[in-house]
């Protein structure tokens, strides 16, 4: 069933419009058509479930039946910094992030952010939205303003606080269970060695991923794994001998 998230409040009995992009893509992508069942969010709690009553060159109109308060949100609270790379790279960090239950996401500007790569919100936002519509979050993570990397360390407030690096040896434990976690990566070029003993002066432990070198969305989209797996909501494999 379709998801479409409208950022109001929602009421049984009640008829919505659904409109531009969202109109658009149920109607030539999806061909959802009269009568068709549709599922709702508002960020607010929950679903709604609803029907498609009707369908006009701009807009679709759905009343809503049902309210369902079903929570897909992770236990596990992760605040994700991440230094803003190339447009496609940050794109598929934010919606891996969405997928894989980060609460909080930070874009981070260093010395090498381009000027016109620092203020997407809007654009980032909607790559947000997205994401939750596909994977069934029904809360969406806070989209913070992007700021430097050093304000965000010093800023930061968390339990546990890991910084990716290729080059140190991880010196966390995974025995421990944290209840919130703040996770810093860096873009392409990683984070220098400044910025790194910084992070350190404030607590964050580094993290090793392995011996090969990871793009930063691989990075991203491994280390959010991981954290699910050992802490979060990620299934745990029975092993079979």
């Amino acid at each position: 069933m379709p998801r479409q998230y409208i950022p109001q409040k929602l009421n049984i009995g009640n008829t919505y419009l659904i409109e531009n992009e969202q109109h658009h893509h149920l109607l030539h992508v999806l061909r959802k058509k009269l009568n068709d069942p549709i599922t709702l969010f508002n960020n607010h709690g929950g679903e709604y479930l609803g029907t498609i009553t009707h369908i006009s060159k701009t807009t679709t109109s759905v009343i809503i039946e049902k309210h369902l308060p079903i929570n897909r949100s992770s236990n596990l609270s992760i605040h994700l910094g991440q230094v803003i790379s190339r447009k496609s790279a940050m794109t598929y960090s934010l919606e891996k992030a969405c997928e894989l239950g980060v609460t909080e996401i930070t874009p981070l500007l260093n010395s090498n952010t381009p000027k016109h790569r620092s203020n997407l919100t809007s654009q980032w936002q909607k790559t947000i939205i997205q994401a939750c519509m596909q994977c069934g979050l029904n809360q969406l993570p806070i989209l913070n303003p992007s700021t430097s990397v050093p304000e965000w360390i010093k800023s930061v407030k968390t339990e546990t606080r890991l910084v990716l690096s290729p080059h140190h040896a991880s010196q966390f434990s995974s025995q421990r269970l944290p209840q919130s976690i703040a996770l810093l990566i860096g873009a392409e070029e990683g984070l220098n060695e400044e910025t790194f003993q910084l992070a350190l002066e404030h607590s964050f432990l580094p993290w090793n991923l392995g011996t090969r070198t990871l793009r930063t969305e691989t990075a991203t989209t491994t280390s959010l794994s991981i954290l699910q797996y050992l802490w979060g909501d990620i299934n745990h494999i029975k092993r079979i001998n």
